[in-house]
């Protein structure tokens, strides 16, 4: 249980700007999903691909197109966006999300990808919002203490699915549904679009990259079922791609990058995917806890953290370490 104490004082005047977005903010410290804390994190990670392709600098013209492409506009100007992307917020071990000002419609939007589908998506984007809005308020020197109501831009919130599991096309994720009762003292909507080959597509098509990222990940869906393996699927993949001039620029001059970008997305989907199984074949909580022991000891497997980091990480010594290796053998973890 977590209980957050405010007081206000508003000197007799009725204060309009005194939203509890402090209170927000202070949820930051707390929240978590799959073991991964959601914010404060100092090490650098890694990008998915989405990020890489519509979160830098060097690509504005990307993001800007899937702006217009949501929202029927016509910009053209890169300058037109400013990235407001919080750098420290992470997301199951990497970036998946892109966050931008668009000058001219005073929008904020938040845009994040996922391989699987995650109804929890409206709370993260209540608290990426109330760091986004944090920092506005403060750039801007805007006074919320005073007697004048304040103007902000309009928040937009769009999750892109791209995975195995069957999805609408769009689908409205509502913060409200998660509460033990019906309220409407706080919302927040995330809209999740399907971008599987064969939906949305007027939107896709309207975007160029974002049909050209969609073709790529399905190519790599079609390309594991025939070999089997995610290393050879994602080399076929970026062979054709290139061939066929799907995202060549960038995947001639990040061939390594992306690969390794997506071996590490396709991974951790096959965790989740592990972790959800365990979940609801058991039927218990618990399901969550072995999900993680799993993760760590693949990451064992893979040479990413050694024994003696294992058995910190999972509070166990070295003969419930030898007992983990029996039960997780490692030709099961990393077939």
């Amino acid at each position: 249980m977590c209980i957050i104490f405010t007081q206000t004082v508003c000197d007799n005047n009725i204060n309009s700007n005194t939203f509890s977005i402090y209170n927000i903010i202070l949820l930051q410290l707390f929240f978590s999903i799959n073991g991964e804390v959601l914010f404060w994190h100092k090490k650098k990670y890694k990008d998915r691909l989405f990020t890489f392709l519509f979160g830098r600098e060097e690509r504005r013209e990307y993001l800007l197109s899937l702006y217009n492409a949501l929202n029927n506009k016509s910009y053209t100007d890169p300058n037109e966006l400013k990235f407001t992307t919080i750098e420290d917020v992470i997301y199951v071990g990497y970036k998946n999300d892109v966050s931008c000002l668009i000058t001219s419609d005073e929008v904020l939007s938040l845009y994040e990808q996922q391989s699987t589908f995650n109804p929890n998506m409206p709370i993260r984007g209540l608290i990426y919002f109330s760091k986004l809005y944090q920092k506005h308020i403060t750039t801007n020197k805007l006074n919320m203490y005073g007697t004048h109501m304040i103007k902000l831009p309009t928040p937009q919130y769009y999750v892109f699915y791209i995975g195995h599991q069957d999805a609408p096309e769009r689908m409205i994720l509502k913060l409200s549904d998660m509460f033990a009762e019906k309220t409407d003292v706080l919302e927040c909507t995330a809209t999740m679009v399907n971008i599987n080959i064969g939906y949305n597509k007027d939107l896709i098509k309207k975007c160029k990259p974002l049909y050209e990222y969609s073709y790529f990940i399905n190519s790599v869906y079609e390309y594991k079922k025939i070999y089997g393996t995610i290393e050879e699927a994602i080399d076929k993949a970026v062979d054709m791609c290139i061939e066929e001039d799907i995202l060549a620029d960038i995947l001639l001059a990040h061939k390594a990058e992306v690969t390794d970008m997506l071996l590490t997305e396709f991974n951790e989907e096959e965790y989740i995917k592990m972790i959800m199984a365990d979940s609801k074949a058991e039927g218990k909580a618990e399901g969550l806890a072995e999900g993680a022991t799993i993760t760590t000891i693949k990451y064992y497997y893979q040479n990413k953290n050694t024994k003696d980091e294992v058995m910190k990480e999972l509070s166990i010594d070295e003969e419930q370490f030898e007992e983990y290796l029996k039960k997780y053998p490692k030709e099961d973890l990393l077939k």
